[in-house]
């Protein structure tokens, strides 16, 4: 039975270990498609291809069989359930005519108790096998992760694509017809820019997401006071439009700090943006800042419900839209990378009195 010989489990075998396996070795020859064993059947021996083919396929608890690995001569398999003495965690099968050699447990015991090099080199193999089978394991469940995420996000993508599409479809056919009252191509026209404006802020965020490396950039020495009053300069006029009134507390501090502005700037626009959606666009935002002996903390608190429950936990996860009706649910994972980017920290939690508060750290310079 040269199967055996050329066996990788048995590679340490001397002749008369050799000899002793060839004298309980069982030929069991199958047709195509047949059953070697179920999963879950006793665990009472191994096997070795001598000839053909077989397939090992595994439920994994819910849904239909899937292909774990496919076996040829010399190869073995069953050995798991002979070493743990527990049922099969596989079923097995043959994919063609196939001649395959059976050792019983009870006797395959028995020669590795007497042969103890061959105990040895049967154990290497296995640990040796158990690496291989562990690292595929783990480059498919890569895999699997990168196409799930490539569709969590294509889906969510185009969902929130549909919307604006659909506002500026409609507002180019009401621009398309005969007569149009200046009154209404003018409301037309802000839709179509307001929905053109979406899409941008959505491809940004996009970008910014799938950029493949942390982004490197030269820092500005910078007032923290000076940095907020600008930003909030821009971004007032836009939430008062929607509602929301944002009101500074305290001082804002004179410290200086290591800025990347535009970068920074798109954190505190989506936390903003946030709180004008989570409020429905009509309430406050406050923001306040402290200083200590390493940096700044800044906090930016609203009016709105507060974080649900369901999803503090993954707040700063991508794809995590509870309770917003737009956006891609990229902004906050983007917001963290950027602090990160910074040396800062980014936290969120519910502030005593109701709404959301998210808290941002930035260190000084020398301080990260």
């Amino acid at each position: 039975m040269t199967a055996l010989e050329s066996c990788e489990l048995f590679a340490g075998a001397g002749p008369a270990a050799m000899d002793a396996l060839r004298a309980v070795a069982e030929e069991r020859v199958l047709g195509g498609g047949s059953v070697v064993f179920e999963e879950g059947a006793p665990g009472d021996g191994l096997y070795v291809v001598a000839e053909g083919e077989v397939e090992i396929t595994a439920s994994l608890d819910v849904g239909p069989h899937r292909l774990v690995s496919r076996l040829g001569p010399g190869e073995p398999f069953g050995e798991m359930a002979f070493i743990e003495s527990k049922p099969r965690s596989a079923r097995a099968c043959t994919s063609q005519p196939s001649r395959l050699i059976f050792l019983p447990s009870k006797g395959l015991q028995a020669i590795l108790d007497k042969h103890p090099v061959l105990a040895t080199g049967f154990l290497k193999q296995v640990s040796h096998r158990l690496r291989d089978f562990t690292q595929h394991f783990i480059r498919q469940t890569l895999e699997t992760e990168r196409l799930a995420l490539v569709g969590r996000f294509t889906g969510s993508i185009i969902h929130d694509l549909k919307n604006p599409l659909g506002v500026i479809s409609l507002s180019a056919e009401v621009l398309g017809e005969g007569e149009v009252d200046a009154v209404l191509r003018q409301e037309c026209s802000k839709r179509i820019r307001r929905q053109v404006e979406r899409i941008t802020d959505m491809v940004g965020e996009v970008l910014e997401f799938t950029r493949p490396e942390k982004q490197t950039f030269v820092p500005l020495r910078m007032r923290h006071a000076q940095f907020l009053e600008q930003m909030l300069e821009e971004e007032r006029p836009g939430l008062a439009a929607r509602g929301v009134r944002v009101e500074i507390e305290g001082k804002l501090p004179e410290t200086e700090l290591l800025l990347n502005p535009k970068r920074m700037h798109r954190v505190f626009v989506n936390l903003l943006n946030n709180a004008a959606e989570a409020m429905g666009y009509k309430g406050r935002i406050w923001i306040r800042c402290v200083e200590d002996a390493r940096g700044v903390t800044t906090e930016v608190e609203d009016s709105g419900p507060g974080i649900a429950p369901e999803v503090a936990e993954r707040l700063f996860d991508p794809f995590v839209t509870h309770g917003k009706p737009q956006g891609t649910g990229l902004g906050l994972a983007i917001a963290r990378n950027i602090v990160n980017d910074h040396r800062g920290r980014l936290t969120a939690a519910n502030a005593p009195g109701g709404g959301a508060r998210f808290t941002l750290w930035l260190p000084k310079p020398g301080e990260a």
